[in-house]
């Protein structure tokens, strides 16, 4: 895998580099791999929930465009909200989500988020505290964390 990733980071030029076993960075997007279940810490067993919630993102560099399937916002909230490891980095990465989608002017179904981490009382938790902060606030606590 990480063979695949240096070559396809070598094919984007600038502004392309590997940044792990199975995360790639293109631009100013990162891109994870999801190899199998056990890549989804504490949440294995949705694996095939969030398989199926993939839609095309389309990254675009310049004249180039490539077109990467990625798991529904819903998922991708749920996987941050349940994560163990950088909890800070975790919720700032959700919080900025949250900023940008509302910005683009998307909306999130934070019902189907609840559903997907109801099993998890800390992540719960964590998800009503960011939903109270609103849009708004969500904008603000970003670029206060810029400054």
């Amino acid at each position: 895998m990480l063979v695949m990733l240096d070559a396809l980071a070598a094919a984007h030029g600038p502004g392309a580099h590997v940044l792990g076993p199975r995360a790639l960075r293109l631009g100013p997007v990162s891109v994870a791999f999801t190899l199998g279940p056990a890549d989804l810490a504490g949440m294995s067993d949705r694996y095939d929930d969030f398989l199926a919630s993939r839609t095309p993102v389309r990254l675009r560099r310049g004249a180039s465009a490539d077109e990467i399937p990625a798991i529904g916002v819903e998922a991708l909230l749920a996987t941050k909200l349940t994560r163990r490891g950088d909890k800070a980095k975790d919720l700032f990465d959700v919080t900025q989500l949250l900023a940008a989608l509302a910005d683009a002017g998307r909306s999130v179904d934070l019902e189907k988020v609840r559903r997907l981490v109801a099993g998890d009382a800390q992540a719960l938790a964590l998800l009503e505290e960011i939903a109270q902060l609103g849009p708004c606030a969500q904008r603000r606590v970003g670029r206060e964390d810029e400054a």
